[in-house]
């Protein structure tokens, strides 16, 4: 019997992120997401197949409260005539 330890990688995978105006947005943080339903282990997927559903609750709070944020008033910042070279 042989017995080890170590950390498995799959040999063929692909990254899969969210929309990019989320992962870009700095202001709006999802730290706590539940995967709710997750397709078998194993299973070969296509572009545009169910991979996973996520609880969408907290990114609903989250989005709720950035939604009622104030919105940034632009300062009156003085701008030059002539910028020296």
């Amino acid at each position: 019997m042989v017995s080890v330890t170590g950390e498995l990688q799959a040999e063929k995978s692909q990254e899969i992120t969210g929309p990019i105006e989320i992962r870009n947005n700095r202001e709006l943080r999802f730290n706590d997401i539940r995967i709710q339903d997750l397709v078998a282990e194993g299973t070969i997927v296509k572009v545009g197949d169910f991979v996973a559903k996520l609880d969408g609750s907290q990114a609903a709070n989250t989005l709720r409260t950035f939604a009622m944020k104030p919105t940034r008033q632009p300062q009156n910042i003085r701008i030059p005539n002539s910028i020296p070279a």
